[in-house]
Protein backbone atom coordinates (compact mmCIF):
# COMPACT_ATOMS: atom_id res chain seq x y z
CA UNK A 1 0.00 0.00 0.00
CA UNK A 2 2.37 2.19 0.84
CA UNK A 3 4.75 1.91 -2.71
CA UNK A 4 1.34 2.70 -4.60
CA UNK A 5 0.76 5.43 -1.74
CA UNK A 6 3.97 6.82 -2.13
CA UNK A 7 5.08 5.70 -6.17
CA UNK A 8 3.97 9.81 -7.10
CA UNK A 9 5.94 11.76 -4.14
CA UNK A 10 9.01 13.51 -4.85
CA UNK A 11 11.67 12.00 -2.50
CA UNK A 12 15.45 11.98 -1.29
CA UNK A 13 17.44 9.29 -0.42
CA UNK A 14 21.20 10.00 1.06
CA UNK A 15 23.57 6.92 2.04
CA UNK A 16 27.02 6.52 3.06
CA UNK A 17 30.32 5.93 1.83
CA UNK A 18 32.25 4.85 4.29
CA UNK A 19 32.43 1.55 6.70
CA UNK A 20 30.83 2.60 10.45
CA UNK A 21 34.00 2.14 13.09
CA UNK A 22 32.07 -0.81 14.97
CA UNK A 23 31.33 -3.61 13.23
CA UNK A 24 33.35 -2.25 10.59
CA UNK A 25 30.70 -1.91 7.96
CA UNK A 26 28.39 0.07 6.28
CA UNK A 27 25.16 0.32 8.31
CA UNK A 28 23.09 0.80 5.27
CA UNK A 29 23.66 -0.29 1.76
CA UNK A 30 22.94 1.57 -1.48
CA UNK A 31 19.90 -0.86 -2.39
CA UNK A 32 18.82 -0.94 0.87
CA UNK A 33 18.69 2.92 1.07
CA UNK A 34 16.92 3.96 -2.48
CA UNK A 35 13.51 3.14 -3.31
CA UNK A 36 13.96 3.40 -6.73
CA UNK A 37 10.79 5.66 -7.58
CA UNK A 38 10.71 7.75 -10.50
CA UNK A 39 10.27 10.95 -8.18
CA UNK A 40 13.43 10.16 -6.37
CA UNK A 41 16.85 11.38 -5.91
CA UNK A 42 19.46 9.86 -4.46
CA UNK A 43 22.85 10.65 -3.23
CA UNK A 44 25.48 9.38 -2.20
CA UNK A 45 27.09 11.01 0.78
CA UNK A 46 30.73 11.13 1.66
CA UNK A 47 31.37 9.71 5.30
CA UNK A 48 29.80 6.80 8.03
CA UNK A 49 26.65 6.54 8.74
CA UNK A 50 26.58 8.78 11.80
CA UNK A 51 28.85 11.87 9.76
CA UNK A 52 26.48 12.10 6.46
CA UNK A 53 24.10 14.23 8.79
CA UNK A 54 26.50 16.26 10.80
CA UNK A 55 28.08 19.36 8.62
CA UNK A 56 31.02 21.07 10.55
CA UNK A 57 30.04 24.24 8.81
CA UNK A 58 27.26 25.84 6.56
CA UNK A 59 30.32 26.07 3.77
CA UNK A 60 31.18 22.91 3.63
CA UNK A 61 30.49 20.97 0.20
CA UNK A 62 28.39 17.77 1.88
CA UNK A 63 26.58 20.01 3.63
CA UNK A 64 25.29 22.46 0.46
CA UNK A 65 24.86 18.93 -1.82
CA UNK A 66 22.05 18.05 0.97
CA UNK A 67 20.73 21.81 1.66
CA UNK A 68 20.15 21.90 -1.83
CA UNK A 69 18.64 19.08 -2.57
CA UNK A 70 16.22 19.22 0.97
CA UNK A 71 15.65 22.68 -0.01
CA UNK A 72 14.17 21.86 -3.92
CA UNK A 73 11.25 19.15 -1.75
CA UNK A 74 10.41 21.77 0.11
CA UNK A 75 9.61 24.11 -2.44
CA UNK A 76 8.09 21.56 -4.51
CA UNK A 77 5.52 20.68 -2.07
CA UNK A 78 4.82 24.08 -1.30
CA UNK A 79 3.73 24.75 -5.11
CA UNK A 80 2.07 21.68 -5.31
CA UNK A 81 -0.11 22.37 -2.69
CA UNK A 82 -0.47 25.96 -3.15
CA UNK A 83 0.38 26.98 0.73
CA UNK A 84 1.60 30.18 -0.91
CA UNK A 85 -1.60 31.80 -0.10
CA UNK A 86 -1.50 31.55 3.52
CA UNK A 87 1.20 33.01 6.13
CA UNK A 88 3.37 29.52 5.53
CA UNK A 89 5.57 31.44 2.65
CA UNK A 90 6.47 34.08 5.16
CA UNK A 91 7.61 31.83 7.62
CA UNK A 92 10.02 30.39 5.15
CA UNK A 93 11.41 33.59 4.36
CA UNK A 94 12.52 34.13 7.42
CA UNK A 95 14.45 31.17 7.56
CA UNK A 96 18.36 32.10 8.47
CA UNK A 97 18.94 29.57 6.09
CA UNK A 98 17.40 31.45 3.11
CA UNK A 99 20.21 32.71 2.10
CA UNK A 100 21.92 29.48 1.16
Amino acid sequence: MFVQLGKDLATSSFWETDRFELPNMKVVAEDLATLDWPNETSMLVQGDHRSICRFPSLEEKRYRAVWVNLQKLASGAIDNSKLCSSNICSLISLSPYSFL
